[in-house]
């Protein structure tokens, strides 16, 4: 993680750089696509949530890009970071989300800084560019590391491509492109909500293959997992307003949760 924030992000001044955004990633000579973006869109029909932990949780489907475009021996950044897509709190309500009141205040942005930064655009060019190790965190106290989002909010990733003169990470920066993905919209959740949501992360997670090959296979462990199953019912039925999830339910959610 970068410890940098938004508001260090410069303007977009210089002659002949890149453009301060973009959305669905083409402008120019420079575009950005989705690598995995039929999966996001499904998950986007349905209403895209993600798991929220104190330690730290990845996404799936993860942000992964492919880059077309840049000069092939210039130096690169490549950053995300992740900001509301509006100003309220939401709460799923028997079926559904539903704004319920102003949002909690964002903390300022942080920039999860691609490992190969900074790189030659040769070398982004040459394969999809993966974010899969980026964590999302409820941790307050977190610092750096993550990105920290608070739980029944939604939120919008944004893809940044930096043009640096040197193999350094300091600022001022020469240009920054910044791309948007609609369909990658988020709710930011501490337990999933919708089932239906829930089963298509099983479907194609991959670290969810043993769910796939053997059915409901928590059910082998879940009388070592009663604690946890409790906090799930609980979590779900605070945050639905519905009535408690089913015991049936609930083992879904808890076993996929245990392994993503």
């Amino acid at each position: 993680m970068m410890p940098l924030h938004s508001s260090q992000l410069p303007s977009f001044h210089n002659e002949g750089c890149f453009p301060p955004s973009s959305i669905n990633g083409s402008y120019g000579r420079v575009h950005l696509s989705l690598e995995n973006k039929a999966l996001w869109e499904e998950f986007y029909t349905l209403g895209t949530e993600m798991i929220i932990t104190k330690s730290g949780r990845r996404m799936f489907p993860s942000c992964k890009v492919i880059v077309t475009g840049l000069n092939p021996h210039s130096l690169y950044l490549m950053l995300v970071d992740i900001v509301p897509l509006d100003n309220a709190r939401y709460k799923w309500h028997c079926g559904h989300w539903e704004p319920v009141g102003k949002a909690d205040p964002h903390f300022p942005s942080h920039f999860y800084l691609h490992p190969d930064s900074p790189a030659p655009g040769s070398h982004w060019m040459k394969e999809p560019v993966s974010f899969q190790r980026l964590k999302i965190t409820n941790n307050t106290l977190e610092q750096c590391e993550h990105i920290i989002l608070h739980s029944m909010h939604k939120y919008q990733p944004r893809f940044h491509v930096v043009l640096t003169s040197a193999h350094t990470l300091t600022l001022p920066w020469n240009a920054v492109a910044t791309f948007v993905f609609p369909e990658t919209t988020f709710m930011a959740v501490t337990a999933y909500q919708n089932s239906k949501v829930t089963q298509l992360k099983i479907d194609n997670n991959p670290f969810a293959k043993g769910f796939r090959e053997n059915g409901l296979s928590y059910k082998k462990n879940r009388g070592k997992n009663v604690r946890g199953t409790e906090m799930v019912k609980q979590g779900s039925a605070e945050e639905t307003g519905c009535d408690p999830l089913t015991d049936e339910s609930v083992a879904t959610l808890q076993g996929y949760w245990s392994l993503h």
